[in-house]
């Protein structure tokens, strides 16, 4: 499974294209998909579906669901759904590959069990989790991990083991992550805390045994910025003509204040030390659209993802809360669509 890095030309544009078909979601159910040990059952608002991000072929994606805190001896893992041609493939965490290899306090021996939005950049899956507390619709704060897989081939998934890391300190959870590579091959990582962003780059300087990722600084909430606490997050890359410093793009949602199926864009200016990203100057807000799922209860407070397909459209896909009877229902949006009239 691969997802390519490709650049478009006029990113904000393109964009904006979606306000054209906002009431033009297809809707399309995944099926032959068996539900994750402890994934939860209808209603279940902790144990759910969370991330969702597609791969280059036709109805190839991944789908990202947690349960809720276990015991260290419980069989129940967070995991993620590997869906190929529209239909289950594999389900990773169950069976042998575990998110997080210790555990949160000795004590109790609870798990990470949260995992959240979701990016796959060429054949890598990013996936921030985090550690909700049981019986409760509440997470902790000042803890989280990031995580890596190869996903190159759907048969021999694995872990990437030295690129993972925790967070820990006020506001560090990760709901959401972004995930791309510069032109010069240096991997950009954005994870979505409480009330603020916080951009990591990989230190491609170092041996290769040593290669990690570093922050390279946090931009916090304001009225100016107008960021959002997003469930899912997507960095995408504009292409400049004229010199190698494309410009950096994210797309969040939903809003975390309501219910709305709403998209911001962003650009992300950065700072650069030679060729290799080592800051952020600022976030600038660009503009937002509303997109209006169809019947199926997809909606992106379940999860959210946008792609930039081969023919250099967007496609945002929403999902259903919880796998039901064998399927998972999605709607699918692409600014390739010809715009319909569409009544208000």
């Amino acid at each position: 499974m691969y997802a390519s890095i490709r650049k478009l030309i006029n990113l904000e544009d393109e964009f904006k294209k979606l306000l054209k078909i906002k009431k033009q979601a297809e809707s399309h159910d995944l099926y032959k998909i068996d539900r994750a040990p402890g994934s939860g059952i209808s209603g279940d608002s902790i144990a759910h579906q969370q991330g969702v991000c597609r791969c280059d072929g036709d109805g190839e994606l991944i789908i990202t669901g947690s349960i809720k805190n276990s015991s260290k001896s419980s069989k129940d893992h967070p995991y993620f759904y590997v869906i190929k041609n529209w239909i289950g493939s594999k389900s990773i965490g169950t069976e042998g590959l575990d998110y997080v290899t210790f555990i949160i306090d000795s004590s109790d021996h609870r798990r990470y069990t949260h995992p959240g939005g979701i990016q796959i950049a060429e054949n890598v899956l990013a996936i921030g989790i985090e550690d909700y507390i049981d019986s409760e619709v509440s997470v902790h704060t000042d803890r989280s991990v990031v995580k890596f897989y190869n996903i190159g081939n759907e048969e021999n998934i694995f872990e990437i083991t030295n690129w993972g890391f925790s967070r820990s300190g006020k506001n560090k959870i990760a709901s959401a992550i972004g995930f791309t590579k510069t032109i010069y091959g240096q991997w950009i990582l954005a994870v979505r805390g409480n009330n603020e962003i916080e951009l990591y780059a990989f230190a491609i300087e170092a041996p290769i045994a040593e290669q990690k990722f570093k922050s390279c600084g946090t931009i916090t909430f304001d009225s100016v910025n107008k960021l959002k606490n997003f469930q899912g997050m997507n960095l995408f890359w504009e292409k400049n003509p004229t010199t190698n410093k494309d410009k950096l793009f994210l797309i969040g949602g939903p809003d975390g204040s309501s219910t709305d199926d709403k998209l911001f864009l962003y650009e992300i200016i950065l700072h650069y030390n030679e060729n290799l990203v080592d800051g952020i100057d600022k976030i600038v807000f660009k503009t937002e659209v509303h997109l209006y799922s169809s019947n199926n209860h997809a909606r992106f407070k379940y999860g959210v993802g946008t792609f930039v397909n081969e023919m250099n459209h967007f496609e945002v896909y929403s999902i259903t809360m919880h796998v039901d009877n064998g399927k998972i229902g999605c709607n699918i949006w692409n600014t390739g669509t010809t715009p319909k009239e569409v009544s208000e």
